[in-house]
């Protein structure tokens, strides 16, 4: 078991590691911070409801509570710039004393299928994520079914990820610890990019993530969400190069309280209780979530936005 953990340990160590060094990691999420605040907010239009609310989450919240943000995903650069665009430059050009930025997922096929981009995003706190299994899809990204078979493999171009796939592979528990160390994630509870505006059903990924962070710390993470329109037209599918002349808006949400499921979750004897707990954290937050939007989600789209 000591061994097992230690090999763990030394995953972790290497997904976290900055490959150009702290001060790279630095100037990498200063650098693109600055991209995406020339994007979204100078060639677009952006507001935001709830910043103040954001920034004491992200920046002034208690040492050692961890915080998990989610929102819809309507495009491939919802992340980063969104963030880039709701902190201040100085938040990412100073990461190395603070080390507060948000880790984030990425599926590995698109951030790490060279040695240079799998560096760059590794820099800037980007985790490879194996979302999508040989069938319909993975746990985050696709039915449970085909999550539990999904398969990965090692990769020369970053931190690899085992055969497992799913809520299970070793991303995952690394990410999880990082909340419970009171680290800052953030995670797309869909799974995939959304093109439609119409929002799909939460995959039960971010409720184990939340589950297994609780049970690492005894202490519930802080569940931050928040919903965002126009970056579909920022970003539209297909496209390289960001567009002008959109309106992006973001309204940041309420914490979601799940203490009582992650309580459950902790104190779970059997097997089918730990499955269960959860999913059931994936459907609070998504009526949490969705609260906002005054309907379904399966009805909640972008027009939505209040």
């Amino acid at each position: 078991m000591d061994g097992l953990v230690d090999v763990e340990d030394a995953f972790s160590q290497q997904a976290l590691s900055a490959p150009w060094g702290e001060l790279g990691r630095s100037a990498t999420l200063g650098l693109v911070s600055l991209f995406s605040k020339l994007v979204v907010t100078v060639l677009n239009s952006f507001s935001v409801d709830g910043l103040d609310a954001f920034h004491r989450h992200v920046m002034s919240r208690q040492p050692g509570v961890g915080l998990i943000t989610v929102c819809n995903h309507t495009s491939t650069a919802d992340d980063p710039m969104l963030f880039c665009s709701m902190l201040p430059a100085s938040f990412f050009f100073r990461e190395h004393r603070h080390h507060l930025n948000r880790w984030s997922l990425c599926a590995q096929e698109i951030c790490y299928k060279n040695a240079l981009l799998g560096q760059f995003f590794q820099s800037g706190k980007t985790l490879p994520i194996q979302a999508r299994g040989p069938g319909r899809g993975g746990e985050l990204a696709g039915g449970r079914q085909a999550g539990c078979r999904a398969a990965s493999h090692p990769t020369a171009h970053g931190p690899g990820l085992q055969r497992g796939g799913g809520t299970d592979q070793p991303i995952m528990r690394t990410v999880a610890a990082e909340v419970a160390r009171g680290c800052w994630v953030h995670i797309f509870p869909e799974g995939k990019v959304n093109y439609t505006g119409r929002v799909g059903p939460l995959r039960w990924g971010v409720g184990k993530l939340v589950c297994d962070a609780r049970a690492r710390s005894d202490r519930d993470p802080v569940v931050l969400p928040f919903y965002h329109s126009g970056m579909g037209g920022v970003m539209p599918k297909h496209k390289r190069v960001p567009r002008a002349g959109n309106e992006v808006r973001v309204v940041v949400g309420q914490p979601v309280d799940l203490s009582d499921l992650t309580c459950r979750w902790a104190g779970a004897a059997t097997r089918g209780m730990q499955r269960g707990c959860p999913c059931m954290a994936s459907r609070c937050l998504a009526q949490g979530w969705w609260s906002r939007c005054g309907g379904e989600p399966s009805r909640c789209r972008q027009r939505d936005l209040p």
